[in-house]
């Protein structure tokens, strides 16, 4: 997509947007419109984490906890949708739990860790 409309029309729910497509066999004309659903829908109550944080093993998707004693909890977890740098946590993790994102693809469970906390207001520390 070239351009994006920065607002949503309230009563059509609708908004512009200009494409460059490829149209060697000029099969698209000017004055030609269409419609597109983009999938967005609103999930509520879900458990996101960074996709750094999931790792593919022979067992399935796992993700480490940071534990008592800041030692490396091992979790299966059931990934339900990836989005951008983001993977959705269906099953595994509980809100608020500290996962581990880097350092993570060679960590034993019960492992003790070094932990690194994020600059305020990094993308790691849940900033912008």
């Amino acid at each position: 997509m070239t351009v994006i409309a920065p607002t949503i029309d309230p009563q059509s729910r609708t908004l512009r947007v200009k494409a460059a497509l490829d149209n060697a066999k000029g099969l698209l004309r000017p004055g030609l419109f269409a419609r597109a659903d983009l999938g967005l829908t609103l999930h509520e109550n879900v458990v996101l984490v960074p996709s750094a944080a999931v790792l593919q093993r022979v067992d399935g998707s796992v993700v480490f906890v940071l534990g008592e004693g800041d030692r490396a909890e091992r979790r299966l977890v059931e990934v339900a949708r990836f989005r951008e740098n983001f993977v959705q946590v269906a099953s595994g993790l509980e809100e608020g739990e500290r996962i581990l994102i880097r350092g993570h693809a060679d960590l034993l469970n019960g492992q003790a860790v070094r932990v690194f906390r994020a600059p305020e207001g990094s993308p790691e520390a849940g900033g912008t």
